[in-house]
């Protein structure tokens, strides 16, 4: 214990004496992160987390279509306004509407951990715009990239069916609805802390992201970047891994996404190495995608062009993307039937 006091001790030293060594590097990396918060973060994700909160406290998703997407898929009809919102709302949203419906006992923790497997997602406006019109230069690319996460999500969320056993009692919870007026109220005040802790990160990573960038690693900032926080991530890998790896950093999310979501994680009972594992599975899906696509229908290259405006003028797109995605996930979904290997037994 002393030993692990000391390692604390240490590297909490030699963190605040990089922030006060390389301060220039520290500030210019937080108006970083506030750039990319005022930008892309809260106008893309605050309005879908306060209409997926709303959704979800009104009981939207109880009527007939959730239950007939219960019966086709196996799982608790509640779980479509998760994975709706966690195809489009963008990272944590689909999380944290699963947690609201753990938190009310609509669905189990086994249901939770299915969930994390696939509804962890950038929503289109950010991969399409922000990444694929301006840091490639092609919307083309942004709807090949959107088209590959997508894919890949469901790809891991069948996977996950097989080694997830799935409680049959969830079926029989029933929403506790909400007059819209108190809905929308709690909605808009816990969507503004969420996002308050989500944009702190942003600009924490951003803060020590900009000071390894001023060590001038070269390679080693750039696959820093990639696993850290994914907004500038995908800048960096565009530049070592173009689109193949650009979909991967997309599909992880990085360890910003991680640490927004460890709280959420925490309440539902959903382990960090439980979250790594689905999240790596589903990176590598995205990767191969992407190179076979490449390889079936080639990109022209010189179409990209890294445009230096910066990703904040990625402006979130209404997009019919929200009911393309449901129809896939309806097609595409396991059925209850699942082996009874355990994952959550694993970790």
């Amino acid at each position: 214990m002393k030993l692990k006091n000391l390692i604390k001790g240490i590297l909490f030293v030699f963190l605040g004496t990089l922030l006060l060594i390389f301060r220039d590097s520290a500030v210019s990396g937080m108006k970083l992160g506030i750039d990319i918060c005022l930008n892309i973060l809260v106008p893309s994700l605050f309005p879908f987390m306060v209409l997926s909160s709303v959704a979800v406290k009104c009981g939207i998703f109880s009527g007939g279509t959730g239950k007939l997407f219960g019966k086709i898929t196996g799982m608790p009809f509640a779980v479509l306004s998760v994975i709706i919102f966690g195809f489009t709302g963008g990272y944590p949203v689909g999380l944290n509407v699963a947690a609201e419906l753990y938190e009310n006992g609509v669905i189990d923790r086994r249901t939770v951990l299915r969930l994390s497997s696939f509804c962890v997602n950038a929503g289109p406006a950010f991969i399409i715009t922000a990444v694929g019109t301006v840091i490639f230069g092609s919307s083309g690319a942004g709807y090949s990239l959107f088209f590959c996460v997508c894919i890949s999500s469901v790809i891991t969320g069948i996977l996950a069916s097989f080694f997830i056993k799935q409680d049959k009692s969830t079926h029989t919870f029933k929403y506790v609805k909400q007059p819209f007026s108190e809905a929308l109220t709690e909605s808009v005040e816990s969507s503004c802390k969420k996002m308050f802790v989500m944009c702190a990160w942003v600009m924490l990573f951003s803060c020590f992201s900009g000071i390894i960038n001023g060590f001038h690693f070269g390679f080693l900032s750039d696959i820093w970047s990639v696993f850290s926080e994914v907004t500038a991530g995908v800048v960096s890998a565009e530049k070592i891994g173009g689109l193949p790896l650009t979909a991967a950093c997309i599909s992880s999310g990085g360890l910003c996404v991680m640490c927004q979501l460890l709280p959420t994680m925490k309440k539902c009972g959903v382990r960090v190495r439980e979250y790594l594992t689905f999240r790596i599975v589903n990176s590598v899906i995205s990767f191969i995608l992407m190179k076979i696509i490449l390889i079936i229908s080639p990109l022209s290259v010189e179409t990209f062009s890294y445009n230096n405006i910066g990703l904040g003028t990625g402006n979130a797109t209404a997009s019919v993307l929200l009911l393309i995605t449901s129809v896939v996930f309806v097609a595409d979904m396991s059925s209850g039937k699942v082996r009874k290997l355990n994952i959550g037994d694993l970790f």
